[in-house]
């Protein structure tokens, strides 16, 4: 039986990936210890089912298909860096919301298939690093204050199931299946 480590994610455009990338560099440059994500990997994690059977993709879809059949794409805009222990990140100004909705209709739509998820409050955010000690970012507060996230508004239209891959050159990303949400008759 194969195992996949798999997660749901609403991916981000790729012409916008390459223009947060660019603005990150400064930072990127500023805190080298950080372990930055990287361009291609950049997305908003909405479930993580880790190793799952192989098997069970299609139970997987069907969970989606399901949770999502009302779910319609809304806009979001991005607000300034954040921490976790372990991370940083950006945060969702507007669409925050519509975030939480979103994962909550993953979430159950995967445990209404008998899936096991963590238990615990989902927080809308863009993981752009990790950190491994709290020294490297003694700085942390200078850093939230002089940079500024990307002023455009976004649109979440879309949600992955993807495959992780670990290697020792980090993980990559492989998107298995994708659920296109249609726009909402309000947009």
């Amino acid at each position: 039986m194969n195992s996949l480590r798999l997660f749901v994610a609403v991916s981000l455009d790729p012409d916008f990936k390459r223009r947060l990338a660019e603005r990150l560099q400064p930072l990127q440059a500023q805190w080298p210890k950080v372990s930055w994500v990287p361009e291609a990997n950049l997305h908003f994690t909405l479930a993580f089912l880790g190793a799952t059977a192989e098997e069970d993709l299609e139970r997987i879809k069907q969970a989606l298909e399901h949770g999502l059949e009302q779910q319609h794409a809304f806009a979001y805009r991005l607000a300034g860096l954040g921490f976790f222990p372990h991370s940083l990140w950006l945060d969702v100004e507007q669409g925050r919301d519509e975030f939480c909705a979103l994962a909550d209709r993953v979430q159950q739509g995967l445990k209404a298939k008998g899936f096991h998820l963590e238990e615990r409050a989902f927080v809308p955010h863009l993981t752009v690093g990790r950190i491994k000690s709290a020294h490297t970012l003694k700085d942390a507060s200078r850093m939230q204050a002089d940079w500024q996230a990307p002023e455009e508004k976004l649109q979440a239209h879309k949600v992955t199931l993807f495959q992780s891959v670990l290697s020792a050159r980090g993980a990559a990303y492989h998107p298995l299946y994708e659920m296109v949400l249609p726009d909402s008759k309000e947009s």
